[in-house]
């Protein structure tokens, strides 16, 4: 699963919980194996797939462990040219030297936090993103929304426009 550096920093008032470190551990290996996707807490009703604050699709949690399921067929978004993998985007971090986990709303490069995607404003959001880049045009993140329960809800990849 790459030997990435979990560096926490923390985005809201309360400490982030090893739950977060445990879920990011837990996502990182699915860019090679998307078959370990049995190992996280999906939320049995179905996840949320999407880009930013839009959800474009919403996957059994079985269906995650094939990776075509990751692929958002979607033509553009923030300038760039779909379609768009969230697990490709996973598969970045684990080669990464250190990834930044934080928990609660988080800026959107320079800008401030972005929205949750509507209807997943009430849930506890755990994001993970490289922690070294230049400029905003690297800047990047995937963010999971996870339930009072510990189930991840839906996650989506966020970057800024290229």
């Amino acid at each position: 699963s790459g030997g990435a550096i979990l560096v926490i920093e923390n985005a809201s008032a309360a400490e982030p919980s090893v739950t977060a470190t445990d879920l990011i551990s837990s996502l990182l290996p699915l860019a090679g194996d998307p078959g370990r996707s049995a190992d996280l807490p999906w939320d049995p009703s179905g996840v949320g797939l999407g880009l930013g604050e839009t959800i474009f699709s919403t996957a059994d949690p079985i269906d995650l462990m094939d990776p075509a399921t990751w692929v958002l067929d979607v033509p553009l978004y923030n300038g760039a040219a779909g379609p768009f993998s969230i697990l490709d985007a996973i598969g970045v971090l684990t080669g990464a030297d250190d990834i930044l986990v934080q928990e609660g709303p988080h800026d959107h490069c320079a800008s401030p936090p972005q929205p949750a995607p509507p209807g997943y404003e009430g849930l506890r959001r755990v994001s993970v993103q490289p922690s070294d880049f230049d400029s905003c045009l690297q800047w990047w993140t995937i963010d999971l929304f996870v339930t009072a329960e510990g189930n991840i809800r839906a996650i989506t990849y966020d970057f800024w426009e290229p």
